[in-house]
């Protein structure tokens, strides 16, 4: 059997937890619960049975995963992703864990960057819509004052009638009137 690596030490302690806590929960108490009537009888018995299932648990289930971890070299496996994971680190140098307070702060930032690509996308809208409202505006101020100009021509111009037929002599005027009477 080849040296346990740290992954592999894990795996084991992780067994021996399972099957403590299985066993945990096989307590004389839940057997004498599941078999009230021979508990009643004979308790030696009883707990006599307990220790045996419990040393049978602990047996089989260790027994089946010493089978499957030599069958599927998992501690071999678990070797040589602990040298990967060694050599991938120190080709990279040290490993930094980050705090919580980094963790959580970083978890801002990328949410402030969201946030921020969103606002620029609405001021980006905003700005379009007013772009186009300004438009709109200056056509209007544009055509206001075309009728403005209009409006000011069209007073101006029996104005300047008036000048004209003021400066014409009556007499002429009376003989213009005549010809078109």
């Amino acid at each position: 059997m080849s040296e346990l690596g740290r992954r592999a030490e894990k795996l084991h302690a992780l067994n021996g937890k399972f099957i403590d806590s299985f066993i945990h929960s096989l307590s004389e108490k839940t057997l004498s619960e599941s078999f009230p009537s021979h508990y009643k009888h004979d308790k030696e018995a009883m707990h006599n049975a307990h220790d045996q299932i419990t040393d049978f648990v602990r047996e089989h289930f260790g027994n089946e995963f010493d089978r499957v971890k030599t069958k599927r070299d998992l501690v071999g496996k678990l070797n040589k992703l602990e040298e990967m994971s060694l050599r991938v680190g120190d080709a990279q140098g040290p490993r930094h864990v980050p705090q919580p307070d980094q963790v959580v702060r970083a978890l801002r930032v990328q949410l402030k960057m969201k946030e921020l690509e969103r606002l620029q996308t609405e001021e980006a809208k905003i700005r379009e819509e007013n772009e186009e409202l300004m438009r709109q505006v200056a056509d209007k101020t544009r055509k206001l004052e075309e009728g403005s100009r209009n409006l000011e021509m069209d007073f101006m111009q029996p104005q300047q009638t008036m000048q004209i037929i003021n400066s014409i002599p009556t007499g002429e005027l009376d003989e213009i009137f005549e010809d078109l009477l």
